[in-house]
């Protein structure tokens, strides 16, 4: 009896010793289940083992890439992969029409490496013969809004869609921006932006030391109307020269609106020189 009860103590204390060892083991082989039942439900069940698949019907593009990286990722023909450059392929576009291709930038990501991304996709477009004209835009997507892979691949590389191309209808002479009906949004106008780049470009050599840019209408409308379009025409214009490297200090923006026509507001022609931003340089 007293040899029974001496090994009873001795297997308590051994177990009281022993007991942390084996409730970390315990823990530790719990986690590696629990990760090689998630790795398997990932590769078995959703196919993601090498490289992402079709998660739904109409939500899965094609073109994938990896982080901070821009060579293209294909996993089937790309003009069969999208509808839209499947319509051009067998239809073509308009003269009036252009395709967008987009390239997608996530979180750490830059926008040059999302236009870097769409300048790739452009190219495999020419080499599988879609020959349109195209304009490629970067598109920052949050975290939230792309589908990331464990395998540190994500989907939603790329988008396309027809716009109409924009027509610029812009004429500069004499530091003179003439503006269209209605029209204020010479940000988008390569001929506006191209002169602003030179302004920029006297004022960083030196030739000039500050700009006054005056906005004018036509009389087409009410007057206070004409005033504030006048004005936003110049803020624009001012907000431009500013982002090229003009102290904003030294650019002046005022509207004169209707008040100071430079031809007759009785013609179409004369209205047409009335619509103008002036700048007007020291």
């Amino acid at each position: 009896m007293e040899n029974l009860s001496q090994v009873n103590i001795y297997r308590t204390r051994h177990y009281k010793k022993s007991g942390p060892l084996w409730l970390i083991a315990l823990l530790i082989l719990s986690f590696a289940l629990v990760f090689v039942a998630g790795d398997w439900y990932v590769c078995a069940i959703y196919k993601e083992c090498a490289k992402p698949k079709a998660v739904a019907n109409n939500h899965f593009e094609e073109i994938y890439f990896k982080p901070n990286q821009t060579n293209v990722n294909l996993s089937t023909n790309l003009i069969s992969a999208y509808p839209v450059l499947q319509g051009i392929s067998e239809n073509g576009l308009t003269k009036n029409q252009e395709l967008i291709v987009e390239g997608r930038y996530y979180k750490n990501e830059t926008e040059a490496l999302g236009l870097k991304r769409a300048s790739n996709i452009d190219a495999l477009l020419k080499a599988q013969g879609i020959n349109a004209a195209t304009t490629l835009r970067a598109t920052y997507i949050d975290a939230d809004q792309g589908t990331f892979t464990k395998y540190d691949s994500f989907y939603k590389g790329a988008a396309f869609k027809v716009e109409n191309k924009v027509v610029d209808t812009f004429k500069i002479n004499n530091q003179t921006i003439y503006y269209a009906l209605n029209s204020s949004a010479s940000n988008e106008s390569a001929t506006v932006l191209n002169f602003l780049k030179e302004v920029s470009e006297r004022y960083k050599s030196g030739a000039i030391k500050s700009v006054a840019v005056l906005g004018h209408t036509d009389n087409l409308g009410a007057e206070a109307g004409n005033y504030t379009l006048g004005l936003k025409r110049a803020k624009v214009i001012g907000n431009i020269l500013a982002s090229y490297g003009i102290p904003q200090e030294l650019i002046t923006v005022e509207s004169k609106g209707e008040n100071s026509p430079a031809a007759t507001n009785s013609t179409f022609e004369g209205r047409a020189l009335n619509r103008r931003v002036e700048l007007i340089t020291k």
